[in-house]
């Protein structure tokens, strides 16, 4: 859908693209991040139970989701990225930094690093094999900060919404 909008569409990840988030990132005419963002990507998977035929459907369902994303990301990097590269990357559930997603053309523009706060919950983390240290320090203190109070937290919203409105 964003594609198809005729408006330029930007978008900036200000601290984290992971997951299906760095695929609606490629949606974007223009994407950029700061110097201290990353991008995070991996195959799909899913939690299910069900029968053995039922586990071959989602199985095919997995493949097709990896083709799907596979081209997404493609069209984005042009001949900055390979199709074997990319799929080495997917397999091994890569955390590129701002200066690597260009290099690979996965985004357009590195800005200068922005100072973010932002809360992940140990839970999301815990189903990813290789994130970097640096995020599970930041997770753990982001979470162990619950003393804010819902005014603060309220407070944080609006001045980060007035930033984006650039008020």
């Amino acid at each position: 859908m964003l594609q198809r909008h005729k408006a330029k569409i930007n978008v900036y990840v200000d601290a984290l693209a992971g997951s299906i988030a760095s695929v609606i990132a490629m949606a974007g005419d223009k994407i950029t991040m700061p110097s201290n963002a990353m991008m995070m990507i991996h195959n799909p998977y899913m939690g299910m139970v069900g029968n053995a035929a039922e586990f071959r459907k989602a199985a095919d369902d997995l493949d097709k989701i990896t083709e799907s994303i596979v081209s997404t990301y493609l069209a984005k990097a042009g001949d900055k990225l390979d199709d074997a590269t990319l799929r080495q990357l997917l397999d091994e559930e890569t955390w590129l930094t701002a200066d690597e997603a260009l290099n690979y053309g996965l985004i357009d523009e590195v800005s200068e690093s922005k100072d973010v706060a932002a809360c992940i919950d140990h839970q999301v983390l815990a189903h990813f094999k290789h994130v970097p240290g640096k995020i599970v320090a930041q997770s753990a203190a982001g979470n162990s900060a619950e003393e804010t109070s819902p005014n603060e937290i309220l407070k944080q919203k609006i001045n980060m919404k007035l930033e984006l409105l650039n008020l």
